[in-house]
């Protein structure tokens, strides 16, 4: 599980620093919104991706006898405190009181937008609905629902282009993204790179919104000056957050300004978009599992005492033929059409013979056993079945004053014996005789073969001294290769921090804020400079009593006429 993990968080640091250093600043927000949501899916399953590779087995036979069925005992080390710790259960519980807690932050949310559709007045407007609510809020969306508020909304003070940007939201199923990696962010919540996706979705969905609007409406600056009106610091501090709902955000205003007046060019899209492929194929080559198996040898065989593996059992044939055990393989392997074709002529050659004169020849055994071996359950059933061979010719038989020594030079005799090339059994008068063809007949070994044999076992031990000395050596290069790996991700966040620091150093200058609207007292006092005539309620009243009604009264509004002779005429009534 770790590893998966660590490859996961490998593979979406290196697509997410891609999207950031060549496509987050290109005019390509289509091919960027599935870039992101396929980069998020990529990341999770190419760490599970195994590829297997099958490869014939050298032939070896290892034997380990039992020690006379002595035990040998080892002493175990006593476990310390550290020892005694259910790691995997700390771990597992750390994870789930994390994810209670990011499950209960996820339905809290998604109940506060549905108690708000169900609470508040709703106008069905083409394919979207407006949600009119009383609090404060700058517009929003969550799937098909709009949250405007009401009174904004029946007094026409949101302007159309934001209301055409919340609609593009809702009809380019923007939810859909939004509660994609909020459920991901459930799941994976120790993953902070989730966090950084997430924003990135959110930003490319405004720019997707904005150039929908900018296709219809056609003027770039009206656009970005009607956002910047309407964005007032003091929408701002009365706005509410909303997690899965797509927002106008003040923060990200910077980023849609600069991206609305960026033109990227055909070719450029396509080569952005053609380096995309390359790049996976090296992350599921690098991030993918590999493994080698090697087809199992019916004539290799590890015997440890008298110990047996219960989960898998080898298939093996004794020289007649006969099923000794069936493997328990997790996968069904089969022949292919060539070696069922090689197996029936083989299998029929053998069952045709006469049992009392046959004439076996061990290559063709060993194929044989091979082929059956492989063969799925219906193959079998199909084939020609398996012949029954007679029992191989027995070693000569050592004299009774053999040494330790002279009986494993007997032993290496019969292994001999077993690798001859042909041997014929025939049968006379209900007797078996044997006749065996060798190479060459040897009835006790010699002082050479002796010699021969003790060379051939300390070649076979500096052969295991050489083994270890690989291993070790293969330790000791994943360990420079892990060493070699913290670097390069350390490398990856100094670049980020850098790439960073340089966008915030080549961000625009803010563009200077709308100037504050003039009070009623203000317009008054400005009129009683110019010699205004002022009404209150029907009544005249002079400039001095005007003002003091409006600094008493905070309630009043103020309306101004010109008369043909100029001279201003201020109304003060009370305000609604």
């Amino acid at each position: 599980m770790l590893a998966y993990l660590v490859k996961s968080g490998a593979c979406m640091a290196i697509l997410l620093f891609f999207y950031k250093l060549l496509l987050e600043r290109e005019n390509m927000h289509v091919f960027k919104r599935f870039y992101l949501l396929g980069a998020l899916v990529f990341s999770l399953i190419v760490p599970s991706i195994v590829f297997v590779e099958y490869v014939e087995p050298i032939t070896a036979s290892i034997a380990v006898q039992p020690l006379n069925d002595m035990a040998t005992y080892v002493e175990a080390p006593l476990p310390n405190d550290m020892d005694t710790i259910n790691w995997s259960l700390v771990w597992w519980s750390l994870y789930g009181i994390g994810l209670l807690g990011f499950v209960f932050r996820f339905f809290r949310n998604l109940f506060q937008i549905l108690n708000r559709i169900s609470n508040n007045p709703k106008v069905k407007q083409h394919f979207t609905i407006n949600v009119l609510l009383l609090e404060k809020f700058t517009p929003h969306t969550f799937f098909n629902y709009i949250f405007l508020n009401k009174l904004d909304f029946e007094s026409k003070a949101i302007p159309d282009e934001v209301l055409l940007h919340e609609a593009i939201h809702a009809k380019q199923k923007h939810s859909i993204d939004v509660l994609f990696i909020e459920i991901l962010n459930v799941l994976f919540w120790f993953n902070p790179l989730l966090y950084f996706y997430k924003k990135s979705i959110k930003l490319n969905h405004e720019f997707l919104a904005d150039s929908a609007v900018l296709k219809q409406k056609g003027s770039t600056n009206e656009y970005q000056n009607t956002l910047l009106s309407y964005l007032s610091n003091d929408s701002l501090s009365k706005y509410q957050s909303v997690k899965m709902a797509n927002a106008i955000n003040y923060s990200s205003i910077k980023k849609r300004f600069v991206i609305m007046k960026k033109n990227t060019s055909k070719s450029s899209i396509l080569l952005r978009s053609t380096l995309v492929l390359p790049l996976l194929t090296l992350l599921l080559y690098g991030f993918s599992e590999k493994k080698t198996i090697a087809l199992p040898n019916m004539d290799e065989e590890i015997i440890l005492g008298t110990q047996h593996n219960s989960e898998k059992t080898s298939k093996r044939f004794d020289i007649k033929g006969q099923t000794v055990g069936f493997s328990n393989q997790k996968s069904q392997q089969s022949a292919s059409r060539e070696q069922m074709a090689e197996y029936n002529k083989l299998a029929k050659k053998y069952n045709t013979m006469p049992k009392d004169n046959m004439h076996i020849k061990t290559k063709e055994v060993d194929r044989l056993k091979y082929i059956y071996r492989i063969m799925s359950d219906k193959q079998r059933e199909d084939a020609e079945p398996f012949p029954e061979f007679p029992e191989p010719p027995s070693p000569p038989m050592a004299p009774d004053h053999v040494d330790v020594e002279e009986e494993f030079v007997g032993n290496h005799i019969q292994e001999s014996i077993k690798n001859q090339e042909t041997y014929s059994v025939v049968v006379k008068d209900g007797e078996t005789i044997t006749e065996t063809v060798m190479q060459q007949t040897t009835s006790m070994a010699s002082n050479a073969q002796k010699e021969e044999l003790e060379a051939a076992l300390k070649q076979q031990e500096l052969a295991l001294k050489e083994q270890e000395k690989a291993l070790e050596e293969q330790e000791l290069a994943m360990k420079e290769h892990e060493k070699a790996m913290r670097a390069h991700e350390k490398a990856l966040k100094e670049q980020e921090i850098a790439i960073r620091a340089h966008e915030k150093a080549m961000e625009p200058p803010m563009p200077p804020l709308p100037p504050e609207p003039k009070t009623p007292l203000k317009h008054a006092t400005e009129m009683a400079e110019q010699g205004a005539i002022f009404f209150y309620k029907g009544k005249k009243v002079t400039s001095d009593e005007a003002i003091k009604i409006l600094k008493k009264e905070k309630n009043l509004s103020i309306s101004i006429e010109k008369t043909d002779n100029k001279t201003p005429i201020v109304k003060i009534d009370t305000h609604f």
